[in-house]
C-alpha cells in the first residue's frame, strides 16, 4: 500500500491535540489513494464497501468516513464494480446498493452526502472524524463563512450540542439571521414511515435540494398553507368579507 497521503489531506488539523487511531484515518486514506491512482475501482469498490458495514455506528469517526463512502460510491458509481448479494448479479443504481449494504434509511443517506458536499473545504475531514453526526449536520446547515469559524468548529468537536453551537453562531453572526431548531417527534406505522421515505428519496431525485426529510416536510407543509390562505382568501372574497374576519 501507499506509504504517504497527499499533503493537502491533512493541510489544517484544529485543535492540534486530538488523537485519532492510526488505523482509522491514515491507513484507509492511504488504501483509498493507492487504488484510485492505480486505477483499481473493483477493488477499491469492495475496500469501501466492507468498510461502510464493518464500521462500529458509535465511534465519532466512523460518521465522517461513512459520508465520504456513500459520496464516492455515488459520484465514481462504485456499486457498478460489485455484484448484489441478493441477486447476484451487479448492482444497476446506488440506491440498490444503499437498500442492501448500508445502515442508513435513504433520507440519511442522501442528508449525509449533501453534509460532505457543503463541508468539503470549508472544514477539515480530520476535525469531522473527531465529531459525532449531530455536530456534523449541524456545521452543515450553517452558512459557509459561519461554519468556517474556528470557535464554532471547536465546539463542534467538543460535542457541543445543535442548540448551543446555534446560539453562539447567533451571538456572533447577527447579520445571518439563524434560527434556533424546535424538535418535533413524529409517531408513525410502519408502512406510513416507509412511504414517506419513499416519498423523501423521489423528491430527492427530482430536485437535488430536498436535502432531508425535514426540509421535504417544510415543503409540503408550506405549499399546504399557502393554498389554504388561497381558499380562504377566495372564499371570503365570495362572501364580500375581509380575509381576517375568517382566519384564526
Amino acid at each position: 500500500m501507499a506509504q504517504n497521503v497527499t499533503d493537502s489531506f491533512y493541510d489544517s488539523l484544529s485543535p492540534e491535540n486530538v488523537v485519532i487511531p492510526r488505523e482509522l484515518t491514515v491507513d484507509w486514506e492511504c488504501d483509498v489513494e493507492f487504488y484510485t491512482i492505480n486505477n483499481m475501482s473493483k477493488e477499491l469498490a469492495e475496500y469501501l464497501d466492507e468498510r461502510m458495514v464493518t464500521l462500529d455506528v458509535v465511534a465519532k469517526h466512523c460518521y465522517a468516513q461513512r459520508m465520504q463512502i456513500l459520496r464516492m460510491f455515488r459520484d465514481q458509481k462504485l456499486y457498478e464494480c460489485l455484484a448484489s448479494r441478493v441477486t447476484g448479479a451487479t448492482y444497476n443504481s446506488f440506491s440498490q446498493w444503499v437498500e442492501e449494504r448500508v445502515p442508513f434509511s435513504h433520507s440519511e443517506v442522501y442528508k449525509a452526502i449533501k453534509a460532505a458536499e457543503k463541508l468539503d473545504g470549508t472544514v477539515p475531514f480530520r476535525e469531522l472524524e473527531t465529531m459525532q453526526r449531530e455536530q456534523i449536520h449541524k456545521l452543515a446547515e450553517l452558512p459557509e463563512e459561519v461554519r468556517k469559524d474556528p470557535e464554532l468548529r471547536a465546539a463542534a468537536v467538543q460535542g457541543k450540542s445543535r442548540s448551543a453551537i446555534t446560539e453562539m453562531a447567533k451571538k456572533k453572526y447577527p447579520d445571518q439571521h439563524l434560527e434556533s431548531i424546535w424538535p418535533l417527534k413524529i409517531k408513525w406505522t410502519e408502512t406510513v414511515r416507509k412511504d414517506f421515505e419513499e416519498a423523501f428519496r423521489l423528491a430527492h431525485q427530482l430536485d437535488p435540494d430536498m436535502v432531508s426529510p425535514e426540509v421535504y416536510l417544510q415543503s409540503l407543509f408550506t405549499n399546504d398553507l399557502e393554498k389554504m390562505r388561497g381558499q380562504i382568501a377566495d372564499a371570503a372574497a365570495a362572501l364580500t368579507q375581509e380575509p381576517s374576519d375568517l382566519v384564526m
